[in-house]
């Protein structure tokens, strides 16, 4: 019988250039604990992707960049951001997924329907074969809409 294989893929959200400032310059990503997928909260996470959102114009709706995860922890939000003044979050606890240098995928993953996508799951294997965000999921639409949030972009 063949195993199956694990997930050890995020595909995450980036929407916002000060976000993509720091996963480019200080190499790491924060999720809000109680948002954290499984596999974040496990600690099974070897690599993460960012979708990026209609405010990255021509390179919207795609995924173009990933790295190699190298820790994860947990922090209060005044540990990521301690320049900032008033914070109401400032106590919140986020997971810390530190990773490597971002690596850009020599063809991007594309989103056909343009959908604004939270969170997704998969192995590597599909990552790394994948032409379009459909082609992350290996099993069925069932999988699709049990992995991911999704809403259509408006």
């Amino acid at each position: 019988m063949k195993q199956k294989e694990k997930k050890d893929v995020l595909i995450a959200l980036i929407n916002n250039k000060e976000d993509f400032r720091i996963a480019h310059e200080e190499r790491w990503y924060r999720i809000p604990i109680q948002s954290a997928p499984l596999i974040v909260r496990d600690k099974k996470l070897k690599y993460i992707a960012f979708y990026q959102t209609k405010i990255f114009g021509e390179d919207a709706f795609k995924i173009e960049w990933y790295g190699k995860v190298k820790n994860i922890s947990v922090v209060k939000r005044k540990e990521l951001f301690p320049n900032l003044e008033y914070d109401p979050k400032a106590e919140n606890e986020y997971y810390k997924i530190e990773f490597d240098e971002l690596q850009k995928l020599p063809q991007p993953i594309i989103s056909r329907l343009h959908r604004r996508v939270l969170f997704i799951t998969t192995t590597f294997k599909q990552f790394e074969s994948a032409k379009e965000l459909n082609d992350v999921f290996k099993e069925s639409a069932i999988e699709f809409y049990s992995d991911i949030l999704t809403f259509r972009h408006s």
